[in-house]
């Protein structure tokens, strides 16, 4: 039979978990290294481990058109139709779709948290009924955001209480309840995220992603 002489030439042994890849004893290897491995945005970065092949991560994100969502274009699967880009002086940047999130890109933080305000107006809750909400959600720089439901006009009324969550840049998934005890008002109910303020825009510019947004009855 036909046989060669192994050789120590530079390979790829195709393992995401090794570099310096090459020829040893006839087999392809490399050194085993740390990465972060699997590079989908709803997964949590798994990192190699002993040279192991990158291991399935877990999904964080979810299907927010199920479970009776009042929300619409919760996905942004095409534009942000629905969402209205909120920057009051002199809270400043652009809103835009990016890879199907809400990419709210803040360049002028402002005093106060309302002054960067994505938001979506008219959304009819029922007294008394229990509410979940959930998110995806992360940012480039470590920051927090306010989530709120609020009346839609007239003096400021939090039917759920601001809500802080913290980002990181890994996408997360987060959820609260509350109660809609207050009577229902006149006018309808506003989802808004609050993103402003000096003390939530450690750095600035910054970008907050928002997916898969969700407000539906308790189950």
């Amino acid at each position: 039979t036909c046989d060669h002489t192994p050789n120590t030439a530079t390979c790829n042994d195709g393992n995401a978990c090794t570099s310096d890849d090459v020829c040893t004893a006839g087999t392809c290897g490399g050194t085993d290294i740390s990465v972060a491995c699997d590079t989908d945005v709803c997964t949590v970065q798994a990192a190699c481990a002993t040279g192991d092949q990158c291991a399935p991560s877990t999904n964080v994100c979810f299907d927010c058109t199920a479970g009776g969502n009042l929300l619409t274009n919760c996905n942004f699967a095409t534009d942000d139709a629905g969402w209205l880009a909120g920057f009051f002086a002199p809270g400043a940047g652009t809103q835009t779709v990016e890879n199907g999130m809400l990419a709210v890109n803040i360049t002028g933080a402002g005093a106060e948290v309302w002054q960067v305000q994505p938001r979506q107006i008219d959304v009819v809750l029922a007294a008394n009924a229990t509410y979940v909400v959930k998110f995806n959600a992360y940012a480039t720089v470590a920051r927090p955001i306010i989530v709120t439901l609020t009346q839609n006009g007239g003096n400021y009324t939090s039917y759920s209480g601001p809500r802080t969550f913290n980002l990181t840049p890994e996408m997360q998934q987060f959820t609260f309840e509350f109660t809609m005890a207050a009577v229902a008002p006149g006018e309808k109910v506003k989802f808004e995220f609050d993103m402003g303020g000096a003390a939530q825009n450690p750095t600035v510019p910054n970008t907050v992603y928002l997916d898969n947004l969700f407000i539906a009855p308790k189950p």
